[in-house]
């Protein structure tokens, strides 16, 4: 016996490829980070950039005898990986005038962590500051663009 056909109802097939396209996609969405390594994107960033901790804080930032700019960043926001580019290339372009350092507010321990977010002002992530003589002379909530902090970094360097 004929049934009659629906032609508002997608077949079983068509509906079978549709997912394995959509999830395919899925995949792919999700293991961007990995794909764009494979290709040759550098997770590393700037060989000019200093990790910092809760540890080395003193002495990379306070005691520092050049300015030194933090990012306080964490690895799970997004704005934090679009600026990255741009304090790679602060970094590479102010080599030996400036440090540049990244603190990763999800990689320390979280009542120092909290402690320095306090101290300084910080309110959410991606935030820089500009440090001479172990003080903050500039604040960039949500981070600031390369031309911002350039003319901060280049006023910072200007000031004896």
């Amino acid at each position: 016996m004929n049934q009659p056909t629906n032609p508002e109802r997608a077949s079983p097939s068509l509906l079978l490829v549709g997912g394995l396209l959509l999830g395919g996609a899925l995949v792919v969405f999700t293991a961007w980070d990995a794909i764009a390594q494979f290709f040759g994107k550098d997770p590393a960033g700037s060989a000019h950039v200093v990790k910092l901790t809760n540890d080395n804080w003193q002495k990379e930032v306070v005691e520092s005898s050049i300015p030194v700019v933090v990012d306080f960043t964490a690895a799970w926001c997004g704005p934090c990986k679009a600026l990255a580019p741009t304090i790679d290339k602060l970094a590479d372009r102010f080599q030996g005038k400036i440090k540049v350092g990244k603190f990763d507010v999800g990689d320390n321990t979280f009542n120092k962590a909290t402690k320095l977010a306090v101290e300084y002002g910080i309110t959410g992530v991606p935030h820089v500051l500009i440090f001479k003589g172990g003080e903050a002379r500039f604040q960039f909530e949500g981070g600031g663009s390369e031309t911002e902090l350039a003319k901060a970094i280049e006023t910072v360097l200007a000031k004896k």
